[in-house]
């Protein structure tokens, strides 16, 4: 609730939601990206990982395009990119009554440099807590609906009689239930071979969610580290009827065998948490494990 931190891609979900919402583009429509790779706004190179000469407005979540995501940005515009990011509740107190909750960091366009929209657009330039991450996830998983965060559900007193109950409070509708659905779909899919989520996923259930990776600033001289990264997926379990929603947050992973990335260090994390989850609550698997997943004939997505 206090911490914060630079989301990365997982802050995309805004974006793609905003873009969705606004009713400017459609999940399977194909926007041009980048041949190359790169692109410049405004003299500062903007990059991917690997290139892409379009993805469809879905894939640009799933391969977590930097560039797809500021090409959707580009036709939200600024105001209304700020709007849905404070429509999630970025910028202020999730409220939920625990000491030193912090705002984050999401201000006005009017504070925005030339480049901002393009950084903001995938997760930089942005300062938000964990609870705000996932609190804009369960809005999607929730049909649109941002409900108020709490951390008590009912008070009781020595003889065991509720006191007070606390209901579950919508604070707003960010998104419609068409685009929270569609923004589901493209969250399973992240999850798919393809995706960058795919190690998330626990055994014998579906999932949905999003990875993010941050280079980490050095308050000193307010500059990024060389290598140095803040890593996390976000997601939701089983993927058609969610039991829960959690985040993995890894602050300056040192690792040797993989890359540095959301997908590789915080994800595997997910996944054992979330395993155990479901057998806490004894959820039932609905997927193939094992040698039934590999007998099987997997149909991959078009991106």
């Amino acid at each position: 609730v206090c911490d914060q931190y630079e989301p990365g891609s997982t802050f995309k979900i805004v974006t793609l939601s905003g873009a969705l919402n606004s009713g400017l583009v459609q999940p399977n429509q194909r926007i041009p990206i980048s041949s190359t790779g790169e692109i410049e706004i405004d003299g500062v190179p903007l990059r991917d990982d690997h290139p892409y000469a379009e993805l469809t407005v879905e894939g640009i979540l799933i391969k977590s395009s930097n560039i797809g995501a500021w090409r959707l940005a580009s036709q939200i515009g600024k105001l209304s990119f700020y709007e849905m990011g404070k429509s999630f509740g970025f910028g202020e107190q999730p409220g939920t009554g625990l000491p030193g909750e912090s705002n984050g960091q999401f201000y006005s366009p009017k504070h925005w440099s030339k480049t901002s929209l393009s950084r903001k657009a995938m997760g930089y330039e942005v300062g938000a807590t964990p609870l705000q991450m996932v609190s804009a996830l369960s809005t999607i998983v929730n049909d649109g609906a941002r409900y108020q965060s709490r951390i008590v559900d009912a008070i009781f007193d020595e003889r065991g009689l509720v006191v007070e109950a606390r209901q579950p409070t919508i604070v707003g509708r960010p998104i419609s239930a068409s685009t929270a659905s569609a923004m589901r779909n493209a969250l399973v899919k992240v999850c798919l071979p393809g995706g960058t989520g795919t190690q998330a996923v626990p055994p014998g259930f579906s999932c949905g969610g999003k990875t993010g990776t941050s280079q980490k600033i050095d308050p000193k001289r307010g500059r990024y580290l060389e290598g140095r990264y803040v890593v996390s997926f976000m997601g939701f379990v089983p993927a058609d009827d969610p039991k829960i929603i959690g985040i993995v947050v890894v602050d300056d992973p040192k690792v040797s065998k993989v890359k540095r990335y959301g997908g590789s260090v915080a994800a595997p994390i997910f996944r054992r948490i979330a395993g155990r989850a479901m057998e806490y609550l004894k959820v039932e698997p609905t997927e193939p494990t094992g040698q039934e997943l590999a007998n099987s004939t997997q149909i991959v997505p078009t991106y």
